[in-house]
Formats: C-alpha cells, sequence, structure tokens
C-alpha cells in the first residue's frame, strides 16, 4: 500500500498540470514583484502571461474553454467595460489608449481565474490543493517580507533601496512618481504608485496570510506579518490600519464562541498598543509625518474634528456626484484622461470612479457583481463542514472576510482593481472556489477504499 501511494505521489510531481501550476504560482509573484519593465507600452509580467496562455491554449484549449457557471464571477467586470466602452462609441466618444487597456486587464484577470479552473478541476485531489494552498502562503511571506523591506529602507533613506526603486519600480505614468510622492509627504511607497497604495496591499497581504497561517503555521509568515503591519504605519494609511483591525476581530469573531471571541478582542488590543508605541517612539526618533497623521485620529474621537484629508474628500464628495450626474454623456462614462483629470482623484472611491468611467449603467452592474459574489461566497461558507476539510473551512472564511473587506475599503481606495494585487486576488478568488467544488471521492463498500479506487484510476492494482 505504501509503495502504491509513493508511485501516485510521483506521478502528481511529475504530472503537466503541476508544472502548470508552478509557473502559475511565479507569475502570480510577478505581477506583485515584478519591476516596471514596458516593451511596447506593454509590462514585462503582463507579455509572459499571455505568452503562456497561448501556450497552454494550443496544448490543452479544450480544458481552457469548457464553460462552467463560476466563468461568470470573473467574466462580469469585462462584461460591463465592453458594455461601458460600446455605449460609449454610440454616442460619439472616441475610445481612447487607455480604456482599451483598461479592457486588456479585464481579459487578463478572467484568464487568469479561467487558468486557475484549468489547472484544479473538480477531479483534483484534496492534498494537491492542500499543498498549493502551503506555497500560496509562502509567496505570500515573501512579497511582505520584500516590500516592507524596500519599504523601511526607503523611510530610512537607504541609498541601495532608492537605487532599486528608482531603477526597477519607478511609476511614471502617474501625475507625480511614486518617488516623489514619498520625497514630498514622507510617507512611503515603496514599489507601488503611492502610499495609500501600498497601505491598501500591506494591510490586504497581512490579513491574507493571517488566515492562511492559521491553516499553515510556518516562521516565514511570523516574520512577514509583523514587518507587514510595521511597513503598513509607515505608509500612513489610516483608512488600511483600520480594516485590517476590523478584519481580524470579525475573523475571530465569526463564530458564536467566547474562545474566538476573546482571542479578537485581544488581538485588536495588541495592535492598539503597537500602534500607540509606533505613534511615540517613532515621533521621538525622527519626527515622522506619519505621528501626526495618526494624531488626527485621536483629536477626532477627543474632540470631533476631523482630519484634514477627510474633511477635503468629504467636501469634494458633496459636490462631484452632482456633477458627474449632470453630464448629458454619463449613462456609459466619460473618457480615461477626463475621468484621470486631477479634480476627480481627490475622494480616492472606488464607486465614484466607477461612476465616472463606466456611467449609471456601469456601476450598477459593477455594485451588482459586488454584492452577488459577496453572497455567493456566504452560500459556499453556509455548506462547509469544519471536519471534512479544515484548512478549507479556515480558507473560505478568510476569502469571504477578505471581501468584505474590499467592498467598505472601497470607500477610501481602488481595492478590487488596484495594481499589483488585482491579480492575487483573482487568482485566489478562483482557487478556493475551485477547492470548494471539489468532487468528494465515493467510497465502494465491498470494493474496498476511496484511495484503492483512486489508485486503480492509475492501472495500479490494490487490495
Amino acid at each position: 500500500m505504501q509503495n502504491i501511494g509513493t508511485r501516485i505521489h510521483k506521478f502528481d510531481k511529475l504530472s503537466p498540470d503541476t508544472t502548470n501550476r508552478t509557473i502559475l504560482l511565479i507569475l502570480i509573484s510577478l505581477f506583485l514583484l515584478g519591476p516596471n519593465f514596458k516593451i511596447y507600452s506593454a509590462y514585462l509580467q503582463d507579455l509572459l502571461f499571455f505568452f503562456f496562455l497561448i501556450l497552454y491554449i494550443f496544448r490543452k484549449g479544450n480544458r481552457f474553454f469548457e464553460y462552467s457557471g463560476r466563468d461568470i464571477i470573473f467574466l462580469a467586470p469585462f462584461s460591463v467595460m465592453f458594455l461601458s466602452d460600446f455605449g460609449k462609441l454610440l454616442i460619439g466618444y472616441d475610445l481612447e489608449s487607455g480604456d482599451l487597456l483598461r479592457l486588456v486587464t479585464m481579459v487578463k484577470l478572467f484568464c487568469i481565474a479561467k487558468v486557475t479552473f484549468s489547472f484544479f478541476p473538480p477531479s483534483t485531489k484534496s492534498e494537491v490543493f492542500d499543498e498549493y494552498s502551503r506555497r500560496i502562503s509562502k509567496y505570500l511571506a515573501i512579497s511582505i517580507i520584500v516590500t516592507s523591506l524596500l519599504g523601511i529602507g526607503q523611510f530610512f533613506n537607504i541609498s541601495i533601496v532608492n537605487n532599486i526603486i528608482e531603477r526597477a519600480y519607478e511609476v511614471k505614468d502617474i501625475p507625480i512618481s511614486n518617488i516623489e510622492a514619498f520625497e514630498t509627504d514622507n510617507r512611503v511607497t515603496s514599489i507601488f504608485h503611492g502610499s495609500n497604495a501600498f497601505g491598501s496591499f500591506s494591510a490586504t497581504a497581512v490579513f491574507l496570510l493571517f488566515f492562511f497561517y492559521q491553516a499553515h503555521k510556518n516562521f516565514l509568515s511570523i516574520a512577514a506579518i509583523p514587518l507587514g503591519v510595521f511597513a503598513l504605519l509607515l505608509a500612513g494609511s489610516r483608512a488600511s490600519v483600520a480594516m485590517l483591525v476590523l478584519s481580524i476581530f470579525l475573523y475571530y469573531c465569526s463564530g458564536i464562541n467566547f474562545k474566538r471571541f476573546a482571542k479578537g478582542v485581544v488581538m485588536v488590543v495588541l495592535l492598539g498598543v503597537a500602534l500607540l508605541i509606533f505613534v511615540h517612539y517613532m515621533g521621538v526618533l525622527i519626527g515622522s509625518e506619519n505621528v501626526y497623521r495618526f494624531e488626527e485620529i485621536s483629536n477626532f474621537f477627543l474632540h470631533g474634528q476631523l482630519p484634514g484629508s477627510m474633511q477635503a474628500r468629504l467636501d469634494t464628495l458633496s459636490w462631484m456626484p452632482k456633477s458627474i450626474l449632470n453630464n448629458p454623456h454619463m449613462v456609459f462614462g466619460v473618457s480615461h484622461s477626463y475621468a484621470s483629470s486631477s479634480q476627480f482623484t481627490s475622494p480616492d472611491n472606488q464607486y465614484v470612479a466607477w461612476l465616472l468611467r463606466y456611467g449609471i449603467v456601469g456601476v450598477s452592474f459593477m455594485i451588482l457583481w459586488v454584492l452577488g459574489v459577496f453572497i455567493y461566497l456566504v452560500s459556499l461558507r453556509k455548506k462547509m463542514k469544519k471536519s471534512s476539510e479544515p484548512v478549507l473551512f479556515v480558507l473560505s472564511k478568510g476569502i469571504l472576510i477578505f471581501w468584505f473587506w474590499m467592498i467598505v475599503h472601497g470607500i477610501s481606495e481602488d481595492t478590487f482593481f488596484g495594481s499589483r494585487r488585482r491579480e492575487l486576488l483573482f487568482f485566489l478568488m478562483a482557487f478556493i472556489i475551485s477547492w470548494i467544488h471539489r468532487e468528494k471521492p465515493q467510497d465502494n463498500k465491498g470494493t474496498g477504499s476511496s484511495f484503492c479506487h483512486i489508485a486503480a484510476k492509475q492501472r495500479t492494482v490494490c487490495c
């Protein structure tokens, strides 16, 4: 029996799907950590992914093109943007390169999910999912460590780190580059286009790694989580800090269990103490501008005084939606250049951005998509049993809370389609959904166990 299991394990390691899954994980890591190198206006990571996709389609195109009802989840954003662009053409707008690039991005995200479904079909064994969830956890921990170390090095003005960011990660296709943004505000940007984007990534990655750690405990995660939290504080993104605390609290309190509730309270208290130590220590050491940003929160609770940036966003939101809705072309949205103008960047609100870019029709469908996926994840979660798949039970709860995080945090940041994060989101969603819908092996009473049944499929005699 042991020899049979060993042979099956070796067969799995040598299978083409194993190679494809590993390549896909490497590509997702490149989307997170890859340099900002462009070839004919296309990022290197995108070209590598589409090259890999074309090769796979030529080899096993039948599996890629198999339709599943779950495809709608990942096809919906592309459909909304295609409808919006088609509507713009009908009313006389000329599509710009930015509109077309956004459409190509949605195609890429759909293909990432579709390839993940293909590499992890319903017949995939639970052990394979478990093994790749361990790998995802390690890749995620490495991503947090790398981006955090670069951010911390940027904050302390370490020359070698500044050279790495300048040569490999400078973002130039925005009004102000990430390097200029750090020099202006003294809030770290690391490899991202801005401090809020880096803060959002750090918070989401730390939470993702947090619930992966509940299933797969390892030293790499223990090192990555506190490092990511420290880098998050240096980014000065208050909304991201608040969402991280809230999400961890919800994770522990999602079940009616006093012990879990107590853990949630302890975690929130520890994060609060870490924040107070950060504000005091960093303020004494280097007089960070981040201290002032976090002190504004205490002034809000003590004196009811809104932070200046929050007041500016509320002021802009007071007139922007009305101004947008009064635009005669707002059924399908405005052009990319108009939507990207500086007067509309203040609120940092992805829902207002959707209204601007995709119009009333587009934002309505996008909100339906967001809420529909949340309801779908809730229904999947209700079907889960802790005893049957303990690792998947943890991950399904984590991804549900994570989606809730994305909905709420979208008020202050582009969470669903933010650069360097969107590919990871679509991959993880497809991976966990595939795992949940895995075909459960049936025991054949009188003919042997399910293990024997699987071994028989490999043309091996058993029992």
